[in-house]
């Protein structure tokens, strides 16, 4: 929203952090957005901790969002061009194994069979923009150095996969657990 109110600032071409480096007219509006996000996913970590440890699931997912959190919290503090944003920036890549994290260790069970099929998929599409956005560090390529913008659009998907993730888990917090079924049953 806020490049959108940057003057000669375009999305396709340039990176996010452009909107809020030093010295941009919304560098503290950027700045205060970004810090409400990583606190944002504070909160969706522990809940996704929760989660886990209610219903003896792996806590990988939730270690993962977790060390986003922190990430974007390094980014915050740090803005563009500061050499330590982009230390945050590129350690952030690791937040992004959320969905695989959740695919590989959680199980399919009935109750969470869709989320595991939906989190398998996003790990796919975020595998292929991580290595889009990260190629320029390894080879040159015009077209992605020309679009840097547009490939880091593609993050939408991961915070698409988390408000996923997120109604998912708010529907089945209340949601009793198979093992706890059956012990009922025994």
């Amino acid at each position: 929203m806020l490049g959108a109110l940057l003057p000669n600032y375009d999305p396709i071409t340039q990176t996010i952090s452009e909107i809020g480096e030093k010295g941009s007219p919304f560098e503290m509006p950027f700045k205060i957005a970004n810090l409400f996000v990583a606190v944002c996913f504070v909160l969706f970590s522990y809940g996704v901790y929760r989660f886990s440890v209610a219903r003896q699931l792996s806590l990988v997912p939730a270690l993962l969002l977790g060390f986003f959190a922190a990430t974007q919290l390094g980014g915050f503090t740090f803005e563009s061009p500061n050499p330590w944003h982009n230390v945050f920036g590129i350690s952030s890549t690791l937040g992004f194994f959320a969905p695989l994290g959740l695919a590989v260790t959680w199980p399919s069970t009935p109750d969470l069979r869709a989320l595991c099929s939906v989190s398998s998929v996003v790990a796919v599409l975020i595998l292929i923009a991580i290595a889009l956005n990260l190629s320029p560090l390894f080879i040159q390529v015009p077209y992605i150095d020309e679009h840097i913008g547009l490939v880091q659009q593609l993050a939408l998907v991961f915070h698409l996969w988390c408000a996923y993730l997120a109604m998912i888990l708010f529907r089945n917090a209340r949601a009793p657990t198979h093992s706890g079924i059956a012990r009922k049953a025994a």
